[in-house]
């Protein structure tokens, strides 16, 4: 059985790893000129926040589950 906790992480965790891959097509739509720079710029802000965000997350519940408050 999977605790709750580790069931958040992995969401945050797939989460991140979507934003990075978003990221990365980003840079080659920028690179491919299939996109500007302005919307490159303004979309990899809005990615990078919500990775930064989940990540904080991420660190959180990490933090707890080391203190063995994983509840079942």
């Amino acid at each position: 059985a999977v605790d709750v906790q580790s069931a958040q992480m992995l969401k945050l965790s797939a989460e991140v790893a979507a934003y990075e891959d978003g990221m990365y097509y980003l840079d080659r739509a920028l690179a491919n000129d299939a996109i500007g720079l302005e919307v490159h710029l303004k979309q990899v802000r809005q990615l990078a926040r919500k990775q930064f965000l989940r990540k904080a997350h991420l660190k959180k519940v990490g933090e707890r589950r080391t203190f063995g408050e994983v509840k079942r």
